[in-house]
């Protein structure tokens, strides 16, 4: 019963190493595949998020075209453009500038990129 139990127990622990040795094996093929695709994904949704920066930049300038013309009439809707167009305006400039700064962080040094990303997984 106890040599039963031996090569059963031996016969667990050569399947658990035979399924961690294929793990290891099929992590080592596909972590290149799996940082490139985290890197080109980075450079998407930031591309996004350039896009929507300059349509809020965009909607500023409009903004303030239409604020300007109600400056000129004496509008008493002039405070609500103002703002309007001021909070357009810095979110578009703060989008702008934070995906622009990830778009060429990604571009210029990816190594650099990633060791921070794996650090902030790790916090």
């Amino acid at each position: 019963m106890n040599e039963n139990l031996n090569e059963a127990v031996a016969a667990l622990i050569n399947k658990a190493l035979s399924g961690v040795e294929t793990s290891v094996s099929f992590l080592q093929a596909e972590t290149p595949l799996l940082i490139q695709e985290l890197l080109i994904w980075t450079l998407v949704s930031s591309s996004v998020g350039l896009v929507i920066a300059t349509i809020f930049l965009y909607l500023a300038f409009k903004g303030w075209l239409l604020a300007r013309k109600s400056w000129d009439a004496r509008d008493d809707n002039m405070p609500g453009w103002v703002i309007g167009t001021m909070t357009f305006g810095i979110v578009g400039v703060m989008m702008f500038i934070i995906n622009t700064l990830i778009i060429l962080k990604v571009l210029v040094a990816p190594k650099i990129w990633l060791l921070e990303y794996a650090a902030s997984l790790v916090k």
